[in-house]
């Protein structure tokens, strides 16, 4: 198999392993602040990491510190506004606003000398526009409660992919850009959990949620993505994530039972649509192949 694959394929688990948090985190905001359940998330994650990189942090490097800070910065920013809309959003809904962000990666790709937008990419961000104008019902107040965040969410996860696609092609020592990354996310967050209650993270149910997000979708799912995105591309691996919203929805409906009506039906179809024809490329000859 080659290293190609090897990536898509852990990438396909990383995306998995995101999909299944989100029925997760759904309960878990029910009781505990997002700034507070984000913060023990990813303090607990960067402890998960600290026995695998301990011999290694006499090696960090100046390059590795300015790299954990920003992705700190924006896994802060993204987790903490997909939590917060995950307050009063579905897992279905949110996971497909979230999708959102593959097709924002192309957009920003020059700004990291990575390329630059075509007709077809501005083409397939209207299409999605137009699945989270169904998905939504058409309720503005609907979504400036919750969508909104999570579409913040989704352009800090587009920022994501694209810069760890442009430093992970300069560094060697990714199992410690990883585990910073988680770190100062944990810092960053940490401020605003000083006037909220710890005290509901003791419940079972908090409690699972917590250590499942913190292990398979924070310290197993960051460390991977840090280590082998860079063997492939920054559209490619948008375009593996964009199952994200599918396995959210999958897993909402399993584990919450939450249903899946048609607005998030004909919403996700125009979203998920979108996300994979703007992977799609037209040949001369009329054939069709994916792009990336």
């Amino acid at each position: 198999m080659s290293r190609e694959l090897i990536g898509d394929a852990i990438l396909l688990f990383v995306t998995l392993s995101w999909g299944i948090t989100f029925p997760l985190i759904g309960n878990a905001v029910d009781t505990v602040d997002p700034f507070v359940f984000v913060t023990v998330r990813f303090l607990i994650a960067a402890l998960i990491l600290l026995p695998l990189v301990f011999t290694s942090l006499k090696k960090t490097s100046k390059e590795i510190i300015i790299a954990g800070l920003i992705l700190g910065a924006l896994n802060a920013v993204a987790y903490t506004s997909q939590t917060t809309g995950m307050l009063t959003l579905t897992s279905a809904e949110t996971s497909f606003i979230t999708g959102i962000s593959v097709v924002i990666v192309p957009f920003i790709l020059p700004f990291f000398s990575l390329g630059k937008p075509t007709k077809k990419d501005m083409a397939c961000s209207l299409l999605c526009l137009l699945g989270l104008f169904f998905l939504l019902g058409t309720d503005v107040t609907h979504f400036n409660s919750g969508a909104a965040w999570v579409l913040l969410c989704a352009f800090a996860v587009a920022l994501t992919i694209v810069y760890l696609q442009k430093v992970t092609a300069k560094l060697t020592s990714l199992s410690l850009l990883a585990f910073y990354q988680i770190l100062f996310t944990a810092l960053f967050c940490s401020p605003f959990t000083f006037h909220h209650s710890f005290h509901p993270l003791s419940a079972p149910a908090v409690i699972f949620s917590i250590l499942f997000c913190a292990t398979f979708g924070t310290s197993i799912a960051l460390l991977l993505q840090t280590k082998y995105q860079r063997y492939t591309t920054a559209n490619r691996a948008a375009m593996i994530f964009c199952f994200e919203p599918i396995f959210g929805s999958l897993f909402g409906y399993l584990i919450n039972g939450e249903k899946i009506g048609w607005p998030v039906l004909l919403g996700g179809m125009c979203i998920f649509t979108g996300l994979m024809l703007s992977f799609i490329k037209i040949s001369r000859r009329g054939q069709l192949k994916f792009d990336g």
